[in-house]
C-alpha cells in the first residue's frame, strides 16, 4: 500500500495569514467608532454650561440693548408690563416678556423710551394724533444725548414743541414750558407757524399744517 501525501493549498494558508491582522484590525476600529459614538452623545447631552445660567445671560443682555423694535400698529402693554420689567421675579418670565414686547417693528429703544419714526408725511396734529393712538406723543426731547439720537435719522422731523395756546409760549405737549432748547427761533416765525420740527443741525418753527415725518415717544419705567 502506498500512503499519498495529501497536498494543503498553500494559497489558502497565506490567506488565513492575511485575513486574521485585518479582522483584528475591524475589530479595533468597531471598537473605536463606539468610543467616538459614546464622546458625541456626551457632547450633545451634557452641556458645559448650565440651562439655567444661560437664560440667565441672555436676559441680562437683552435687558442692555438699547436698539430694540416694537410693532408699527402697536397697542399700550397690559397694566404692570413695565414694572415686571423694571423688578423681575423671574428671568425666564422676563425674556419671554422683553422678546413679545421689543421684537416686533417699527420702534426704536433708546435710554428709557422707546421711539417710533414714520415712514410718511403729515400735518403736526395729525402726527401727534398717530402718537396718541399708539399709546406715546410726539417726541419731548429732555437733553443733549436724546437731540443727538434725534438727530442721527438726518430728516426733518416734527417733535412735540408748540405754541398753539399763547402764541410765542412754546410748551411740550406734556404742557411743561421750554427751558432748554438745541436750536435758534427764526425771526420770521409767523403767525401760523406754531410746530416745531427738528433738523440736521437746528430746530425751526414751521407751519403746523405742514406736512413733515414724526416722531412718537413712548417712556418706559426701567
Amino acid at each position: 500500500m502506498r500512503m499519498e501525501r495529501r497536498n494543503i493549498p498553500v494559497a489558502s494558508t497565506r490567506l488565513r495569514k492575511i485575513y486574521r491582522p485585518v479582522i483584528v484590525s475591524f475589530g479595533l476600529l468597531f471598537l473605536l467608532q463606539v468610543v467616538i459614538i459614546v464622546l458625541r452623545l456626551t457632547i450633545i447631552f451634557c452641556p458645559e454650561t448650565d440651562p439655567e445660567a444661560t437664560v440667565g445671560n441672555l436676559t441680562e443682555e437683552m435687558l442692555k440693548r438699547k436698539m430694540e423694535l416694537v410693532p408699527d400698529s402697536f397697542d399700550s402693554p397690559t397694566p404692570g408690563f413695565e414694572a415686571t420689567i423694571k423688578t423681575p421675579t423671574d428671568e425666564r418670565e422676563t425674556l419671554t416678556s422683553i422678546d413679545k414686547y421689543y421684537s416686533k417693528k417699527g420702534w426704536v429703544f433708546f435710554q428709557n423710551s422707546i421711539y417710533y419714526i414714520s415712514s410718511t408725511k403729515k400735518s403736526w396734529q395729525a402726527s401727534r394724533e398717530d402718537c396718541l393712538l399708539k399709546g406715546g406723543d410726539l417726541v419731548i426731547v429732555d437733553n443733549k444725548e436724546e437731540q443727538d439720537f434725534i438727530r442721527q435719522f438726518e430728516m426733518v422731523t416734527w417733535i412735540g414743541l408748540t405754541d398753539t395756546k399763547t402764541e410765542g409760549i412754546w410748551k411740550w405737549v406734556d404742557g411743561t414750558l421750554l427751558n432748554t432748547s438745541y436750536w435758534k427761533i427764526s425771526s420770521g416765525i409767523t403767525d401760523d407757524g406754531n410746530g416745531e420740527n427738528e433738523k440736521k443741525n437746528s430746530w425751526d418753527g414751521e407751519g403746523c399744517g405742514n406736512n413733515n415725518f414724526w416722531i412718537c415717544e413712548k417712556t418706559m419705567a426701567v
